[in-house]
């Protein structure tokens, strides 16, 4: 975390001020007489104000002893707290002979209620940046030796520890506050107990506290057994530990070695376990909470983890949350846009018990004091539900997932082996494949978050899933079964789910093979017509036969060998003129149009009749005349009717002449010999 970061570099760079101050002023003596002299020379040297508000004392033997009380620190010029730090009391201890020859051997050094205040103000200029004293002039760099450039780097100062020795460093009951205008995020640390030893020579450097965050003690440990020898390139025992109670734990047991010449190649690397009670409790404890539910219980991981400048890997990694496990390894490039690339393999999948209680409460409660404020929204002004591509850009990633036994609510997969691609704000996630209900899905998902608005396509092909199946478990629909292969390749734009669903635009197609419409019998459509006594009543009677479609009945059914369409989309709109099913007794022909923005469809149907129709309405069927129906409504509640228009259109065409003539045009005949007609209406 960067503000963490911050917030220590900040607190050390106000210590090491302190500790200057203890270690100069016992030699502007006496402190009586000098103590505005003191506060001058501190001045030069930062640009702050130092007030030494309570009496200076000192005492030489047998040890160099000096204590000071209520000492502020000065701001930065316009910061909103006057004081930078301010202690109730200072107290330091040194071994007299060290001095003689240049060598500072502090026996103890405590500072007592510490209170230090961080910022970062809106241009990003942090407080414990100070400013260049008046006159100073940079050191001279060394000349550069032929073929070198005239900087060299940094080097680590190796004789840190032959110049300098702490036995004990305490910080008692300290405060630190960090601040950032840019964003508005606040932190605080408070009651912090700290104790520091860097003794020198080949003992171990030890860092040991606790502090209290966000009303929970944070307690750490850390060891670095020869800090000497890892100084100066050695690789040297390490151990971290950092421990927030009943929250969880973290373990580093490693090795740790420097580069002298370049600070940056510090390497880390060792055993890690993380061990979380509870996810969902520590989410809450960082101002994050989940919504309710059962899901985000403990969480442990342990891998072998390697920590460089640039570099952060994770192998032999074992990770597990609730019931699901994943092994595999990670690595981080670090860079001014990390990269993230690796590999994971989930023997099970359950995703159902995270799909109830696992987004963030929609309101949660106001945070604390010191708690880090709500996320901002995606951009000034942005609405609701608003995709925010930002993240896209923030990381870039290369990684394989492999994934067995997935459920997510009713829908399963036995395998999904899914490439992760991640590059300038461009996502593709290759589906190679996801094996499902005895089939396969196979393409590739693009997200587009490079620029505004986010863009999505789905380039996706399915072959031989059982529909009924996949359909179902989707909550689309239970009343289409067979063998499904279809294919999409689609493109949506727009800044939230919505918008880039009713922007969809391309194309896509489906084929049910060897199915059946649940639900519906289109065959007994024509049975229900019943025999035709008087050929004026025809449209009446193939409504009435129509409007049984409405009545959902789960023992009926219209068993097909195909049912297939292709669409062309556009603003999220789907339109076909090519939908057909074959069945055993019908024929089906269909164009029309599904609307996503209006979530409705309307189609309009032909359906024909084969002369094998036996029974009641054979009659009818054998005229050869199709019924056209349509097919409409919203999603939820679609309705069957007859285009009586049409039909009567169909009868007119199909009818012979002299059907045509008695009944339009000779209707006394018809009075008189309607057997007759109706003979002449079946040949």
């Amino acid at each position: 975390m960067r503000w963490l970061k911050r917030l220590v570099v900040g607190t050390l760079s106000v210590v090491l001020v302190l500790v200057a101050l203890a270690l100069i002023v016992p030699f502007l003596i006496p402190t009586s007489a000098y103590k505005d002299q003191i506060e001058t020379r501190v001045k030069a040297a930062t640009g702050r104000d130092l007030k030494l508000g309570g009496e200076l004392k000192l005492s030489i033997l047998p040890s160099l002893e000096l204590s000071a009380s209520d000492v502020a620190f000065g701001n930065r010029p316009g910061a909103a707290q006057k004081d930078m730090a301010k202690l109730k009391g200072l107290s330091l201890k040194l071994k007299l002979a060290p001095l003689l020859s240049g060598r500072f051997e502090i026996v103890a050094l405590e500072l007592v209620e510490p209170s230090i205040v961080l910022d970062v103000d809106k241009d990003g200029k942090p407080n414990w940046q100070f400013e260049k004293p008046a006159g100073a002039a940079p050191p001279p760099a060394a000349p550069a030796k032929p073929g070198e450039t005239a900087q060299a780097p940094a080097r680590l100062p190796t004789d840190i520890f032959d110049t300098l020795q702490i036995e004990t460093l305490r910080i008692v009951r300290g405060n630190v506050v960090y601040s950032d205008a840019r964003s508005g995020a606040k932190y605080e640390v408070a009651k912090a107990n700290i104790d520091i030893s860097l003794p020198g020579g080949t003992r171990p450097f030890r860092l040991a506290g606790d502090v209290d965050y966000k009303g929970k003690q944070v307690a750490f440990k850390t060891e670095v057994k020869a800090p000497v020898e890892m100084i100066k390139g050695q690789p040297s025992d390490l151990a971290i530990e950092l421990s927030l109670g009943d929250l969880g734990k973290i373990t580093l047991q490693g090795r740790a070695q420097a580069d002298p010449a370049n600070p940056k190649a510090a390497r880390v690397s060792g055993p890690l376990k993380i061990d979380v009670p509870s996810v969902r409790a520590l989410a809450a404890w960082a101002g994050a909470p989940l919504a309710p539910g059962k899901a985000f219980g403990p969480m442990n991981v342990s891998a072998t983890v390697g920590f460089a400048a640039d570099r952060v890997s994770l192998s032999a990694l074992s990770f597990k949350l609730d019931e699901i496990a994943a092994t595999g390894e990670l690595a981080v490039a670090m860079g001014p846009v990390p990269t993230v690339t690796g590999s994971l393999v989930i023997p099970a999948l359950n995703l159902t018990p995270f799909m109830a209680g696992g987004a963030p409460a929609a309101a949660p409660a106001p945070a604390r004091p010191g708690a880090a404020p709500p996320a901002r929204p995606a951009s000034p002004g942005a609405a609701p539900g608003a995709i925010d591509p930002a993240p896209l850009r923030a990381v870039n990633a290369d990684l394989k997932i492999e994934a067995r036994q997935i459920q997510a609510n009713q829908f399963r997969a036995e395998l999904a082996r899914i490439g992760i691609k991640l590059a300038g704000g461009v996502l593709a996630v290759n589906l190679d494949p996801v094996q499902l209900y005895g089939g396969a899905v196979t393409g590739v998902v693009t997200v587009n978050g490079s620029r505004a608005p986010l863009s999505v396509n789905p380039n996706v092909q399915i072959k031989g899933i059982n529909g009924h199946a996949l359909l179902s478990a989707l909550g689309a629909t239970d009343r289409i079964d067979g063998t499904l292969n279809a294919s999409a390749n689609l493109t949506g734009t727009g800044a939230d789910a919505k918008s880039i669903q009713n922007s969809l635009a391309g194309t896509a197609a489906f084929q049910f093979a060897n199915g059946a419409l649940r639900g519906y019998n289109l065959a007994g459509m024509f049975r229900a017509i019943g025999d035709i006594k008087n050929p004026l009543e025809a449209i009446q009677q193939v409504k009435k036969a129509v409007e049984s479609l409405n009545k959902f009945d789960a023992s009926q059914k219209t068993d097909f060998s195909e049912l297939s369409a292709s669409f062309r989309a556009a603003n999220g709109v789907f339109s076909t003129s090519d939908l057909r099913m074959s069945a055993p007794l019908i024929r089906v022909e269909g164009r029309g149009n599904i609307s996503l923005p209006a979530s409705a469809l309307d189609m309009n149907l032909l359906v024909r009749a084969v002369a094998s129709i036996q029974g009641q309405g054979a009659d009818f069927a054998k005229l050869g005349i199709p019924i056209p129906l349509r097919v409409h409504g919203p999603f939820g509640n679609v309705s069957w009717g007859l285009d009586e228009k049409a039909l009567g259109d169909e009868i007119r065409k199909k009818a012979p002449d002299l059907i045509k003539e008695q009944i339009f045009q000779k209707p006394g005949d018809f009075i008189k010999k309607p057997g007759g007609i109706l003979e002449q209406f079946r040949r």
